[in-house]
């Protein structure tokens, strides 16, 4: 399959979407127009339409506009839109939304389950069904899911401290101190990256950019500027590179067959600044959104 159909049903529900590409280098649509002639839109006219004319925000009755280097997916009336295998996208679904997409969500929960249980050895986690859930996918979770076409390449989960969540309630052991809590810190959870697109050094159109950009600007909108987790040890490392201020909040300890360390790490313009700069791209990966001015 060539094309990603999203139904209208589907559009409507979706809360944030945004569709981009970074690399340059890569072609945004690929060539094969003769399977996408009989679509009841045409995806073909909206690309050359959105090429004679400069990027804008898009009248009400458009499904979606097409710009040289970024799409935008908004709220679509009277009909589906598509979206062309090739783009990259993040996506947030919150946890009250979860059942309009559940087999996306079921996807991501086997995801997960390939990389903690499978590859990872978290036994603790593993499920019958192979699908990684917990307690914590409740409503007040937020998910985000970061798909290369159709294909799931990386994926994490935000979690409000002012709740139980797995640094208080489960991974007790890794904080030698109570972890920061609040209206304005939030746990990143889950955060993993499918194998083959892995870097030492992340750049490009790299899922672990797109991840931490995503978790910047969604936190930057919401005024939270800290997030706590539990990690591999070794991605501290990359964190402080994207200028995420990094405080231990224990030592590394072994849960399969990671050394992982529970981390406390503070971020701002600066941060979201550094990741643009190893992606090569100052488009953002979520909607645009009016950030709050400093106090």
């Amino acid at each position: 399959m060539t094309l990603t159909t999203l139904t209208l049903e589907t559009a409507k529900s979706l809360t944030q979407i945004k569709v981009c590409s970074c690399d340059r280098r890569r072609p945004l649509l690929k060539s094969q127009p003769e399977q996408r002639h009989d679509l009841g839109c045409s995806f073909r006219t909206l690309v050359r339409e959105s090429r004679r004319r400069p990027a804008r925000s898009p009248p009400p009755e458009k499904a979606m506009e097409l710009c040289a280097h970024t799409t935008w997916a908004g709220s679509v009336r009277n009909s589906a839109f598509f979206i062309a295998e090739g783009f990259n996208m993040l996506m947030v679904i919150h946890g009250s939304d979860v059942g309009r997409h559940s087999a996306l969500m079921n996807r991501a929960h086997r995801f997960r389950h390939s990389i903690f249980v499978d590859e990872k050895g978290w036994e603790e986690l593993r499920q019958s069904d192979g699908c990684e859930r917990d307690r914590f996918d409740d409503a007040h979770a937020v998910h985000h899911i970061c798909l290369h076409g159709e294909e799931i390449v990386g994926y994490q989960r935000l979690l409000p401290t002012t709740r139980p969540h797995l640094l208080t309630d489960v991974l007790t052991d890794l904080c030698r101190r109570a972890p920061p809590r609040g209206p304005r810190v939030f746990e990143w959870t889950r955060f993993c990256v499918a194998q083959g697109h892995r870097e030492l050094r992340p750049r490009g159109n790299s899922p672990f950019l797109e991840l931490a950009q995503g978790v910047v600007e969604w936190g930057m909108a919401r005024r939270v500027g800290t997030v706590t987790v539990a990690i591999d040890w070794r991605l501290m490392v990359i964190a402080m590179q994207l200028r995420f201020f990094v405080r231990p909040l224990g030592f590394p300890q072994r849960i399969g067959r990671d050394e992982v360390v529970a981390l406390s790490m503070s971020f701002n313009r600066e941060t979201l600044a550094a990741i643009q700069a190893a992606r090569g791209c100052t488009d953002p990966v979520l909607p645009s959104t009016h950030w709050p001015s400093a106090a």
